[in-house]
């Protein structure tokens, strides 16, 4: 990870106030002008960048919930996170966000617990 930045700060200096505009659709077309994203993981470091857009949901860590088919019960994506990962979110009223890999269109990109991460995990490299 190597020359790195979080997305928050990305997010900052490219899209400033972006966090108060409270106009997500604007940041998201902010952030499809830069096209396919190099990403990376806080919470899966060892794994390779995945190269893709991304999209910020309406809604948060701990409100959105899926049926997680391993313990057989909904869960939030901030209760999934420290269950399969052991990463206790630090921001679960923060912004989730959708990654769209470059092989796909976002029509083909269904929302769902494998392309959902909390805004506080991704990481921009350069």
């Amino acid at each position: 990870m190597n020359n790195s930045e979080s997305l928050r700060h990305f997010l900052n200096r490219e899209c400033p106030r972006w966090d108060l505009r409270n106009n997500i659709p604007l940041v998201n077309d902010r952030l499809a002008s830069f096209g396919n994203l190099s990403v990376s993981f806080l919470h899966r470091p060892q794994r390779d960048p995945i190269l893709g857009r991304i999209v910020i949901e309406r809604f948060n860590a701990m409100d959105a919930y899926f049926w997680y088919r391993r313990c057989k019960k909904w869960m939030s994506i901030e209760d999934y996170f420290l269950v399969h990962y052991g990463y206790d979110v630090r921001y679960p009223k923060g912004y989730v966000c959708r990654l769209l890999p470059a092989e796909y269109k976002e029509a083909d990109c269904e929302v769902g617990s494998d392309n959902l991460f909390p805004l506080e995990v991704l990481l921009i490299n350069h």
